[in-house]
């Protein structure tokens, strides 16, 4: 599974910041950049790693986003295998190629049913598919706060209050294109429902968690 999503990492305001790809990445990439220029935005690492090599950050506060499954993956479908023709020729020209099954052309549904295959399970996943409650886990635990990108403004705004950064509101850059006529049928729900239990097992214990954090 690749585990190496972006990382920021920020001495002056004492957090780690943990990609989730489709939960509103590129706003919240370039916002913390720019509230804090000297922050470290690190790809092509994993936490372990990261924080192997500044270990002042271990006691840092951690976060990250999380959102319905669902909407995660059809963001994901939409963005990369159906999107401005650009960006989906370079994601399937660098991307599929590895994982078999996974091409141009595929309905909504037919993706579903590939990522409850071996193929498209975990042990192989590709970041943008990846479980979000494995993405975002530092070792064996999970990060300190977990926002929703349901409810982003106001997840945001209590990250800006917890780490003492001026809060600025997040722009929506990179929004995928909806897809005309893609409509979700209830076996597809179902199928993406057993494929990604553990995120839905996440959110409903977010539901029930004052604030959110869980740390």
């Amino acid at each position: 599974m690749d585990l190496r999503a972006e990382k920021i990492v920020s001495n002056r305001y004492g957090f780690v910041w943990l990609c989730n790809p489709k939960v509103a990445s590129r706003s919240i990439i370039d916002t913390l950049c720019e509230i804090d220029p000297e922050a470290r935005l690190i790809q092509g690492k994993t936490t372990e790693q990261i924080l192997g090599e500044n270990p002042q950050a271990k006691g840092y506060f951690s976060f990250a986003f999380v959102r319905d499954p669902v909407q995660r993956t059809l963001s994901f479908y939409q963005d990369k295998l159906v999107g401005r023709p650009g960006p989906v020729a370079e994601y399937l020209s660098d991307v599929a190629p590895d994982f078999h099954g996974l091409g141009e052309g595929m309905g909504f549904a037919e993706l579903c049913r590939w990522l409850c295959t071996p193929f498209g399970s975990d042990d192989f996943a590709d970041r943008h598919w990846l479980s979000q409650n494995r993405q975002i886990r530092i070792g064996e635990r999970l990060p300190d706060y977990i926002g929703r990108y349901e409810q982003l403004d106001a997840d945001w705004r209590e990250v800006a209050v917890r780490i003492g950064m001026p809060h600025v509101a997040l722009p929506r850059l990179n929004s995928s294109p909806a897809v005309p006529g893609e409509r979700v049928e209830d076996g597809t729900i179902a199928l993406l429902r057993h494929r990604y239990a553990g995120d839905f097992e996440l959110l409903e214990d977010l539901a029930e968690t004052p604030g959110r954090g869980l740390g």
